[in-house]
């Protein structure tokens, strides 16, 4: 029995009669070398539904064009190749999908930036102006967040240094800490709104929950800001939750 290529994808499709079917798999099973063959057609085709469509299908096509059209020209075992293939290619998707899909890489691709300069409170000018100094240079981290700590812990309603900490602590994937600042900063949003733009309040909110692994709470966040008319961030909060639904988000942990 002459077995090719489009032999072999017609059983796996089920598209062979019943006749065909039976007088194929009478040969498959008395023959390794044809049992090997097609088990690398159905990890190739399998390779399409784990979203190995780009590398790993070309290698996986370069191994089929490989292939003798007659099974007694049959000289290589190319389950190992495929197996192989698959295995360093799945585990280098997973790669990709945690550097760039999962919760704290969106967060801190997503993250906004102060949007204002800040005038201080006179009493606490010196250490307030040098810490905001650091945040604008890029320098987030324990020297600015160690300044505006102690702001905060002199006076606890200064929410002019809350919100530098809460960059800070965004900056330095702190999400935790960042997270309890914007909730103190949006209750107060009164008392600060004429010096923060409030749209940025609820944004950042939103990353550091998703950034500190609430992604439910951070889907819902999103929600709200996608369908809150006039908000400048909506068409953002769309586009996060399409990444967030994306298969790749599927692949990650945490």
């Amino acid at each position: 029995m002459d077995i090719d290529f489009e032999h072999i994808e017609q059983y796996l499709e089920g598209a062979l009669g019943p006749e065909e079917k039976r007088a194929f798999e009478e040969y498959l099973q008395r023959d390794p070398q044809l049992q090997e063959r097609v088990a690398l057609h159905r990890l190739a085709n399998q390779a399409g539904k784990l979203l190995i469509e780009d590398e790993i299908r070309e290698r996986l096509d370069h191994i089929r064009s490989q292939e003798p059209r007659r099974l007694q020209r049959f000289r290589f075992s190319p389950l190992a190749i495929a197996a192989s293939v698959l295995l360093f290619g799945a585990i280098g998707v997973l790669g990709v999908a945690q550097l760039n899909y999962s919760g704290p890489a969106l967060a801190e691709a997503y993250r906004m930036a102060p949007l204002t300069t800040l005038q201080a409170d006179r009493s606490a000018a010196d250490p307030f102006e040098a810490a905001q100094g650091l945040i604008l240079s890029g320098q987030t981290g324990p020297e600015a967040i160690d300044l505006l700590s102690a702001l905060e812990a002199n006076d606890p309603n200064y929410l002019k240094a809350q919100y530098l900490l809460a960059h800070s602590y965004l900056h330095e994937k702190e999400y935790e800490k960042a997270l309890l600042r914007f909730e103190v900063l949006l209750a107060n949003s009164a008392d600060a709104s004429g010096w923060v733009e409030l749209h940025e309040l609820d944004w950042n909110l939103a990353i550091c929950l998703l950034g500190a692994g609430r992604e439910d709470q951070a889907r819902k966040a999103l929600d709200e800001i996608a369908h809150k008319p006039g908000h400048p961030q909506a068409g953002r909060a769309e586009e996060l939750l399409e990444d967030l639904d994306s298969p790749w988000h599927a692949l990650t942990w945490r």
